[in-house]
């Protein structure tokens, strides 16, 4: 059901210095952000991760840690150890960021909520701007589907009903996200629609700062291998459940528009 998130958020600059999460959903041009991310050269921006290919992301870094931490229990002093390397980046480089579609993924018997509350929690007192990427649900719950479940099995573990009734189909009912995401200690997030073919993104709309005049330039969705596209088609989303989806994207797209 829609609700009262329906309320545009205007972020303005960075004060002392801007933490950056670009939570995906998965399918909604990630890895092309991702990619851009890593090859950007601004004095003031620091890029965590992830980086493509995912291999390539260094152990033992404070991505890696940050990670653990969303996903797992940690103590009160891994935590503080955690914030201060945050707080002493941004104190050299003003802006971090990270782009991260996991976070919306549960692992390890954490749910995407549990996480989100985790780093809420590490992000706490830290001027935090949450970045929520848009894309037509219908589609983007299929290929997801496909992605996770025909990769590495000729037949899926778990049927696309079943799917569809799971928490982590709910991340395209983008309303319920939103709900989740400001129980999680996040109420504010900014909304980004842009198309897979789309060939550049504005930094200034990742990081909400003027100055930030660069493009990222966008790799181009590749095309998706045939026997995968044959899945993806062969698959029927209830007719309720899509009208449901769909008003709720456009909601999103509308609040998208003056975010």
């Amino acid at each position: 059901m829609l609700g009262g998130w329906l309320t545009k958020f205007n972020f303005g600059p960075a004060r002392k210095g801007r933490f950056i999460c670009h939570i995906g959903p998965p399918k909604t041009g990630t890895t092309s952000v991702q990619k851009a991310l890593q090859n950007l050269n601004a004095s003031d921006i620091h890029y965590l991760g992830t980086k493509q290919p995912r291999n390539t992301n260094e152990p033992n870094t404070l991505f890696a840690d940050l990670s653990y931490a969303v996903r797992s229990e940690t103590t009160p002093a891994e935590q503080r150890a955690i914030k201060r390397r945050i707080g002493k980046i941004i104190s050299v480089k003003q802006y971090i960021i990270v782009s991260e579609e996991m976070l919306l993924i549960s692992q390890q018997g954490a749910t995407y909520v549990d996480k989100l509350s985790r780093l809420a929690q590490l992000l706490k007192g830290t001027d935090t701007r949450l970045i929520l990427t848009l894309r037509e649900p219908v589609s983007a719950l299929k290929s997801f589907y496909t992605e996770i479940y025909y990769r590495q099995e000729t037949r899926p573990l778990v049927s696309f009903e079943a799917f569809l009734a799971s928490d982590q189909a709910s991340i395209f009912d983008y309303p319920a996200l939103l709900s989740a995401l400001k129980s999680a200690g996040f109420p504010k997030v900014k909304l980004l629609s842009f198309t897979r073919e789309q060939a550049d993104l504005r930094l200034a709309e990742l990081t909400g700062c003027s100055e930030h005049t660069d493009s990222l330039t966008l790799e181009t969705a590749n095309e998706t291998e045939p026997e995968l596209r044959a899945r993806i088609d062969a698959l029927t989303v209830p007719q309720a459940l899509a009208e449901n989806l769909a008003e709720g994207y456009q909601h999103a797209l509308n609040l998208a528009k003056g975010s």
